[in-house]
Order: structure tokens, then sequence, then C-alpha cells
């Protein structure tokens, strides 16, 4: 079920599931909901909680909370497209349920809505029950809410949620060229998500750009005619850090030095294979630096390497191998 939300300083409104519907203004709610179909409406701490007669529980958070001194209005609407307003006085008791409009029933506060002024009673009908449709119209909203870095999963997700049908995500690719997804469906929760291939999306700031469409990708325009969208931002390492490995050779030991590209995290000796020789002494200089020192075991060549995806950058993006071979004389010299 979705609620519809009328920002009593300015008018505004927007529909929303009720699922964790959260008030942070004074507002109008208003709720598809015939007043007989209520069983109870109880108070808890500053949330309004409404049992319906299907044994659904609606909980309005910090709807008796005084935002600027202005209090929360509960709005029903049959399906006649009659609105009720459940009048109250605080204390809060409980609602008496009146027509808008009706004779006897004390005038609504339309005033204090601020654009909504004008529409009077059908501003507050759902649209297509009762009451002037263009004045009912409310128009759908969309959050880009995350944007993840999968570098184990080869991919980016972005996660979002929308009042609409279909969203469709667009961003730049590795040639800073747009790209646009097809339409992805809106579930009956309100959410929404979308896998990006990582070689398909470009590397630092990156912005993602959700639009409400169709279902065919028309995008959905708002009251003045603009594409109904959402913006997020995030940088996107995608480059994979690497490792320059140095042998110093010493005579009968040799220094090695590893240089990582970038900061890189889970490297230790367990990474470090040895051929002909025995590394010791493995110490971190800094967060891309770190030296130790090979023994060799015999004449000849002894090579320090470190494999592919052994560590990884603070990204999670794997290294790649680094390698390094130093020729080394053990053999005493005789006379």
């Amino acid at each position: 079920m979705d609620a519809i939300i009328i920002d009593k300083s300015d008018g505004s409104q927007h529909r929303q599931s009720v699922a964790g519907l959260q008030l942070d203004e004074a507002s109008v709610v208003k709720l598809p909901i015939a007043p007989e179909s209520v069983v109870s409406f109880e108070q808890n701490g500053n949330d309004l909680l409404i049992v319906t007669a299907a044994g659904e529980t609606i909980v309005i958070g910090d709807f008796f909370i005084d935002f600027d001194d202005e209090r929360s209005e509960l709005i029903l609407v049959d399906d006649d497209g009659i609105a009720w307003w459940g009048q109250y006085s605080g204390p809060w008791s409980d609602f008496a349920f009146a027509e808008i409009g009706a004779d006897g029933v004390a005038p609504f506060p339309f005033a204090a809505l601020g654009g909504l002024a004008a529409a009077g009673a059908g501003g507050l009908a759902f649209a297509g029950g009762g009451g002037d449709d263009d004045a009912a119209r409310v128009f759908p909203v969309v959050d880009v809410q995350d944007i993840t870095d999968d570098p184990a999963g080869d991919r980016v997700t972005v996660r979002g949620s929308s009042t609409g049908d279909y969203v469709v995500v667009s961003y730049p690719d590795e040639n800073g060229n747009i790209v646009t997804s097809d339409p992805i469906p809106v579930d009956e929760d309100g959410n929404w998500s979308y896998d990006i291939p990582r070689d398909n999306i470009a590397e630092g700031d990156v912005e993602v750009i959700g639009t409400v469409t169709d279902e065919n990708g028309n995008p959905v325009e708002d009251e003045n005619g603009n594409p109904i969208s959402d913006a997020d931002t995030t940088n996107l390492d995608l480059t994979d850090p690497s490792v320059v490995v140095d042998i110093e050779n010493n005579g009968q030991t040799g220094d090695v030095t590893f240089t990582f590209s970038e900061p890189v995290t889970g490297f230790d000796a367990s990474d470090v294979s040895v051929t002909n020789g025995t590394l010791s002494n493995l110490t971190q200089i800094d967060d891309h630096t770190w030296t130790a020192t090979v023994t060799p075991e015999a004449t000849g060549d002894v090579t320090v390497s470190v494999g592919n995806g052994s560590y990884t950058d603070l990204a999670g993006n794997p290294g790649t191998q680094g390698s390094d071979s130093e020729t080394f004389d053990r053999t005493a010299p005789t006379v």
C-alpha cells in the first residue's frame, strides 16, 4: 500500500510505500482506506499505529511530533474517492472522522498547505477515484541510494528505491560515453537494483543517474516537463595493483625490496616464493613498500616472486605478479 505525503509548508507531495513510513516534517498523510475499514488507532510514543480489518498494521513514524509548531494530519480516502479528515485535539485519544467539505464540519486548513490551497478537497483524493484528477495527480519519485563496487564479482551494483514502475540507470563507460540501461522493474517493496560490468564503467569520480520511465524506457516527467531522476556519485578504483621486486646482491645474502604501485593489504611472507633460497625478515616500511632478506641455497640464480592475486589494493582489486632474479656465488674459493 502507498501513502501520499503532503508537506504542510509548501504543498509539495509524493507517493511512497507505507512500509517504513517516517515523517521528518509536518505533513498530511493520505491513505487509501475507508474509516470503517480501520479496527484501531493507537499512539506508541511519537508513532501512530493503524490496524486495518484486513489485519495489516501501518506505522506512521513521528506522526505526533510537532515540527516548527505544526502538527501532522491524517486523511483517509474511501473507494468512492471521498476524503475523510481525522480530527483530533491534544493530548490525542482518538480521531473523529468527518467528510471534508460536509455541512457542519470544521474547515480543513488548506491555507496551511501552500500550493495545495487552491486544490480544495479534490486535491486530497487519490488519482483514479473522485475529485479533480489533475489536482490529485501524484508524481513518482526515485532515489539512487547506494553504489557498491564488487571486484570479486566483477561488477558495480547500483541500488535504489522508486514509487514508479520502472527505472533506467545512466552512467559513463570506460571511454566516457553515457550508457543507459534497459528499464529495470521496481519490485513490490519499491526497490530496484542494477549490475554494471566493471569493464564497462569509467574509473574515478563517477555519477550514476536513475530516471523513472515506463516499461519502454520513456522518461516520466514532473509537473515542469522534466524527467524525474536522482543521481549519486562515487569514486571507483578499477585498476589492479602491481609490484616491482628488486634484489640487491650483498655477496652471501641479498636485500629484497617489494614496491607496490599503491597501498595494498593482505601481503605477507606466504605470498612470496623463492627459488634456490629462503626469505626472512619481511618488514613493512610503509603502506606500499616491504623489505626482506634472501639467502641463497647454492651458487646460481635466485628468483623471488609474488604471485597473481596474492594481495589486493584497498578497493579489493587483485594484484598482479612480480619477480626478480639475481646470480649468487656460493662456491668457496680454493688455494
